[in-house]
């Protein structure tokens, strides 16, 4: 029987929900927002399911094929103003639907509330699923879905942070040759009861009901990119991420689940076949990418990884960087995010004040002795290197 004695040993992935022979396990609700899984006693045969497909219990083994990193940019400028960076995972679904051939990833709900996975058997339904969702995301025994079209023969693109790729890995406790997992540089899990206290405080000054969101709109170009809603009376709002009281919650630290504080999957070694994050810093390295419409870092993990993207190649701008130049504005490949030091205060004033008005007097910026570290050690190992 799976027990949480501290909340930062549990990512919320569902995998222990999803596998429980009795289903006398469910995720629920703490007061800040977050799922944990509650088990009824009297139900539960103590098998031990649960404890071993936990991904922070026992961690699944990680590819041993070198590292491979990329500048990548879509040819197909539709979809990616659509994409959060560059349309690289558009391409790779694409190319596993072309392929008769099933993708799994994350979309909104339809009142934009929270955030699901979803199976997608068609190109012209993976719009919703293109583009960050910065709320932890509802998982609803969705790797029994993946397991199903795995048996049946179909290649399968699976998307999630790297806690819910490790989860699905232990969950089907089999190597398929048509499975392709894809990871993303993860900076932390916000809470669902944060995003909509937000969302309420939209309506109110709305006037209306919010019938659709984006975490990363490019309206304002990909460096700047928006939080941005639209609402049943026609009104559009739109603010830049770190300006809009969303995104300045998230960039002060003030809205991520305790395991994103102490990530246990940070690194470049992982289990997937390929990780997708923004390349940040790419106009050091070159102008080749400089239309403001958005670059990705890919970095492929196994030999299946290296393979898929030489699938689509021939859609993409592509240029190999090193180790060094690839992370160097991505420190959350790296490292766990650092809580605000008021972040409790903010979520027990959450239902109490308003949305904005409580960002305002928490997202306050301070100094953090271990980030100030992290970046000195890697700017020392730069100049050793004759790198800067």
């Amino acid at each position: 029987m799976i027990a949480i004695k501290n909340k930062s040993n549990c990512c919320g992935c569902g995998a222990c929900e999803s596998i429980c022979p009795k289903q006398c396990l469910a995720l629920h609700k703490d007061e800040f927002g977050f799922y944990y899984p509650k088990i009824e006693k009297d139900a539960c045969i103590d098998c031990g399911a649960c404890e071993k497909v936990c991904p922070i219990i026992n961690m699944p083994s990680k590819n041993e094929s070198e590292n491979r990193m990329f500048a990548c940019s879509s040819h197909d400028i539709d979809s990616k103003k659509r994409s959060s960076s560059g349309g690289v995972f558009y391409l790779l679904a694409s190319y596993i639907l072309s392929n008769n051939g099933v993708v799994f990833g994350v979309k909104l709900s339809n009142d934009c509330r929270y955030s699901l996975f979803t199976c997608i058997k068609s190109r012209d339904s993976l719009l919703p699923v293109l583009g960050s969702k910065y709320v932890q995301t509802r998982t609803e025994k969705i790797y029994k879905k993946v397991k199903q079209e795995l048996v049946g023969g179909y290649p399968v693109l699976f998307s999630g942070t790297p806690c819910h790729v490790a989860a699905l890995i232990n969950y089907l406790n089999n190597k398929y040759d048509n499975l392709y997992l894809v990871d993303l540089s993860c900076h932390g899990v916000p809470s669902e009861k944060a995003w909509n206290r937000y969302l309420d405080c939209r309506e109110k000054k709305a006037e209306a009901k919010v019938i659709s969101a984006s975490f990363r709109s490019k309206e304002s170009g990909w460096r700047d990119f928006s939080v941005s809603t639209d609402f049943s009376n026609g009104v559009h709002h739109a603010e830049v991420f770190t300006k809009d009281s969303y995104g300045k919650a998230f960039t002060h630290r003030l809205l991520f689940r305790p395991s994103c504080e102490h990530c246990k999957f940070k690194g470049l070694n992982r289990c997937s076949d390929i990780t997708l994050a923004d390349f940040w810093g790419i106009d050091e390295i070159t102008n080749d990418f400089s239309d403001d419409k958005g670059t990705s870092l890919v970095i492929t993990h196994s030999n299946k990884g290296a393979e898929l993207i030489d699938c689509i190649k021939q859609s993409v701008k592509l240029l190999p960087v090193s180790q060094e130049q690839g992370t160097r504005r991505n420190p959350y490949l790296y490292r766990s995010v650092i809580p605000h030091s008021s972040k409790n205060k903010f979520f027990e004033l959450l239902d109490k004040e308003d949305f904005d008005l409580l960002v305002d007097k928490y997202a306050t910026d301070e100094f953090v002795l271990k980030d100030f570290i992290f970046d000195l050690k890697r700017y020392i190992k730069r100049k050793i290197k004759g790198t800067t």
